[in-house]
């Protein structure tokens, strides 16, 4: 299961969907007049210190495998969200 690529959806709904995705989410905050504080959020994120930090953890490699995955992904997301 760990191997899969689930990809969940976000639990907060937006204008246009039940199942939002980080794209939704930016887009939503963008119309709402957000923008710069998703800039700001953006630039503090900090992946190799998010992803040591799951290195260090008591996970299994597999498990740390996939949250690393899902959290890359989802950063992507962001940042190609924020590019548009």
């Amino acid at each position: 299961m760990l191997k899969a690529n689930f990809n969940p959806a976000g639990k907060i709904h937006v204008h246009h969907t039940n199942a939002p995705s980080m794209t939704d989410y930016v887009l939503e905050l963008k119309k709402l007049g957000y923008e710069k504080e998703c800039g700001h959020f953006y630039k503090k994120i900090k992946l190799p210190e998010i992803e040591t930090l799951i290195d260090a953890s008591f996970c299994s490699p597999l498990m740390k495998a996939a949250i690393k995955k899902l959290i890359q992904q989802r950063f992507k997301e962001l940042e190609n969200a924020l590019s548009t």
